[in-house]
């Protein structure tokens, strides 16, 4: 009965929409918590620059500007820093009802299993219109307390979550049995979520004081490559090359040209 309900565009947008306002009431307490975990934390001021650091790759000025008259201080890098641990815990909470499927496949999946995989899915399409809501009035609104630099919401809204929003219900719709598709969403769900999180412990150890942490950093950096090139190369590009070949057999042209173009 649920199944059914939501192979159809209105269920799907509707359980997108609740899981937005989920993810509306939710993630602000979390980050604050983290926040002022990081208060109290004794690592904090080692993972400070490094945070900082990451903060200007994404945008964030090096010096004071017009829209960060105090530039990047020690409160908007914990308020990052948490913001990042609250996407980790976000995507790994999506991906993680979308494993039974990955594993067992659409047709040996149970109805149950292939509810939790669309839910899953649904779940992440609604963080992704939370968070393109939530960045535009950091960027655009000049008088919010956590401003946000339109580098990073290039990045993270216009490059990251469009990928979400244009593509979720579309291939929940006409390709969910595919299991190109259960291969690529849970993967990069759960490789972004493991490698910010192992990098976010990265940024605590003391790589100056302590050798251990020194040989633990380095091999932080090796599993984080590993993922990458793992996901990137070993499982996205067949699993995308597969599923165009795929529409293509099925002479759906308007879904091939727009993974070729893609692509």
């Amino acid at each position: 009965m649920l199944l059914d309900q939501l192979y159809t565009l209105a269920h799907q947008a509707t359980a997108a929409v609740l899981f937005a306002m989920f993810w509306a009431v939710s993630v602000e307490p979390f980050e604050k918590m983290i926040a002022n975990i990081l208060n109290q934390a004794t690592w904090w001021p080692r993972a400070f620059s490094p945070t900082k650091s990451m903060m200007c790759n994404f945008g964030y000025p090096k010096e004071p500007n017009k829209q960060f008259p105090d530039g990047v201080t020690e409160q908007l890098a914990k308020d990052f820093y948490a913001n990042m641990i609250s996407i980790c815990v976000a995507h790994a909470l999506c991906a993680s009802p979308m494993l039974p499927v990955l594993i067992y496949g659409w047709e040996e999946s149970s109805e149950l299993m292939k509810v939790s995989f669309l839910l899953g899915t649904l779940a992440d399409l609604g963080y992704d219109v939370y968070d393109f809501i939530r960045l535009s009035f950091r960027t655009f609104d000049t008088k919010h307390e956590k401003p946000t630099p339109i580098d990073f919401f290039i990045i993270l809204g216009l490059m990251h979550h469009t990928t979400g929003l244009a593509l979720i219900m579309p291939l929940n719709l006409h390709y969910v049995d595919r299991f190109e598709y259960h291969q690529t969403a849970v993967s990069l769900l759960l490789a972004a979520s493991l490698c910010f999180l192992a990098g976010a412990y990265k940024f605590t150890l003391d790589v100056y004081e302590k050798r251990k942490d020194f040989i633990l950093y380095k091999f932080i950096v090796l599993f984080q490559l590993g993922i990458i090139l793992y996901t990137r190369v070993y499982l996205w590009f067949p699993a995308a090359l597969g599923l165009r070949a795929y529409m293509k057999e099925q002479n759906d042209t308007t879904f091939y040209y727009s993974a070729t173009v893609s692509k």
